[in-house]
């Protein structure tokens, strides 16, 4: 299913780009089912049946239509059955994020089904409820999901695992998950789980992109200064060397050198906090205090 439907994405990719500027927002839709694919099966059910809905050409429903029957046939997903195995000894409370509602509501169900009490956060709920999903998590509940909602702004250090059930493309977007329990009062080690299907692209993007700039062992805040503005098209990139690449073998090269580029930029940001230390470390910053 994996293959068949990225195949179709890049065959659409390359007529979106025949479009010029008119296909942009045909590539947009098509990197979002991309990365719905590492989702869920759940999440690309619910893609390809709006996509059938849509589809102006009898083609590509028949396409499509033989994608989601493939789809359709997936009883459990790999990373739900892994969820599971992992989750089964742990006691403290586990905060699991999602990009995509529909993969939200299925790990839900699935939890629910072997007895684990669940709250769930996602951008489509009032204040209130928000509110309310944020408490029941403090005080009663052992797991909240997450949509990328949750994300900014939240303050849930009495939670110190948190567990990546998608990858986001952007690095930052993952520093913001973290964020949200490693920060100051937490008391605890914080524990970070990152799930992928062997063999995807987010399976390419967390060996060789995030394992080369140490994601994962970066300060808060870093990652920024790392990347600067190559925040703002970061998921683009990866997604045309992916659509471009012609094997496997091209793929890692071209994410290599992605990497490579990453990494250099992330040495000129050490330097750079080395030199601040070195300069401000015998400056009395205290009287700014009282001001």
């Amino acid at each position: 299913m994996y293959r068949d439907l990225t195949q179709y994405v890049r065959k659409k990719y390359f007529e979106a780009l025949e479009e010029g500027e008119g296909g942009q927002t045909t590539i947009f839709s098509l990197m979002t089912l991309q990365r719905q694919l590492t989702s869920s099966s759940a999440a690309v059910i619910k893609a390809l049946q709006n996509k059938i809905k849509s589809s102006a050409t009898s083609s590509d429903i028949l396409e499509l239509s033989y994608i989601l029957n493939k789809t359709l046939e997936i009883q459990l997903d790999s990373k739900i059955s892994a969820l599971l195995d992992i989750i089964r000894d742990l006691k403290s409370k586990i905060l699991i994020f999602t990009t995509f509602i529909e993969t939200q509501k299925m790990i839900a169900r699935k939890l629910n089904e072997h007895g684990f009490s669940v709250s769930m956060f996602h951008g489509q709920m009032s204040y209130q409820e928000k509110e309310a999903a944020i408490n029941s998590f403090r005080e009663d509940h052992q797991v909240l999901i997450c949509t990328e909602a949750g994300s900014e702004g939240r303050n849930l250090q009495f939670c110190n695992i948190v567990m990546n059930y998608d990858m986001p493309w952007n690095p930052m977007r993952v520093e913001q998950r973290i964020g949200r329990i490693h920060r100051i009062g937490q008391e605890k080690d914080v524990f970070i789980y990152n799930f992928v299907t062997k063999d995807t692209i987010e399976d390419y993007i967390l060996k060789i992109l995030y394992e080369k700039i140490r994601m994962f062992q970066l300060t808060i805040g870093d990652l920024e200064l790392i990347l600067g503005d190559d925040l703002i098209n970061y998921e683009q990139r990866i997604f045309k060397n992916y659509m471009n690449s012609v094997n496997l073998k091209d793929l890692k090269n071209r994410l290599g050198i992605l990497g490579d580029d990453f990494f250099k930029k992330k040495s000129i940001a050490e330097d750079i906090i080395e030199f601040d230390d070195r300069v401000f470390k015998n400056f009395d910053l205290s009287p700014l205090s009282k001001v």
